[in-house]
């Protein structure tokens, strides 16, 4: 019977195993999934014959005599390691680099997933994709801010709202001038005033000397201004004026 025993509790670890396995790979596709392994244990062993201590007279002493009974689970183990990261194409598809869980709810009750896939439903809500759960979350308010001690509230995507236009006050132009070109000699000035139906002068902010890749700085400037519907520039760079056209897309 305790060979019969044995052979048993193997057949039952290892098929366990196989199921841990099998689920595994019947989730390489799932996202936010995290694969598991089986943690054996080995049972209690039975005593045979108990060790003995030398006795004298030239005998010295004998291990005991042990045989296992078999084999047992000790633990179904889920690893938390970070997976890969696959481009979906959409734009409310998220994914959490390092610890972390996406708070969802649903029927009232809160959960935790490290799936990503959310979509916005009817009402505005972003949901999980596959269940319908609400993401939860902080919103910002008017201002922007965001409070991180209020509760968590379902996150909602204002879909067709419109918002007030504001008019831009700064415009920021970066880059690096050729070492291996000279300045554009003066030609001859087209003044915005006289042609412009919106007239824009720009600065580098904040600091107001672009530099060449090796060189010393160079002040420079740009107005842009709109006639016959594209949008015309004058650069100066160190009082030396150029002309151009920007074409808007």
């Amino acid at each position: 019977m305790g060979v019969i025993h044995t052979a048993l509790s193997a057949l039952s670890s290892y098929d366990l195993m196989l199921q841990v396995t099998a689920n595994n790979l019947a989730n390489l596709n799932t996202p936010g999934f995290k694969s598991q392994s089986l943690h054996f244990l080995d049972t209690f062993y039975q005593t045979l014959q108990a060790p003995t201590v030398p006795i004298g007279g030239g005998q010295g002493g004998k291990n005991p005599i042990q045989v296992g009974m078999g084999v047992a689970f000790g633990a179904i183990i889920t690893r938390m390691a970070q997976g890969t990261f696959t481009p979906t194409g959409m734009p409310t598809d998220m994914t959490i680099i390092g610890n972390g869980f996406f708070a969802v709810t649903k029927n009232g009750q809160v959960l935790y997933t490290r799936d990503g896939a959310f979509r916005v439903d009817a009402n505005g809500n972003l949901v999980h994709a596959g269940t319908g759960a609400l993401l939860l979350g902080w919103v910002a308010d008017e201002a922007g801010n965001i409070n991180t001690s209020s509760d968590l509230q379902p996150i909602k995507v204002p879909v067709g709202g419109a918002l007030a236009a504001k008019a831009t006050t700064l415009v920021r132009f970066g880059g690096n001038l050729d070492t291996r070109l000279e300045l554009a000699a003066p030609k001859p000035s087209v003044s915005p005033s006289t042609t412009a139906k919106a007239t824009l002068t720009l600065s580098a902010s904040p600091s107001p000397k672009p530099r060449r890749t090796l060189g010393t700085g160079r002040q420079s400037s740009m107005a842009l201004w709109l006639a016959q519907g594209q949008f015309s520039s004058v650069t100066k760079v160190n009082g030396n004026r150029a002309l151009g056209q920007l074409h808007s897309h």
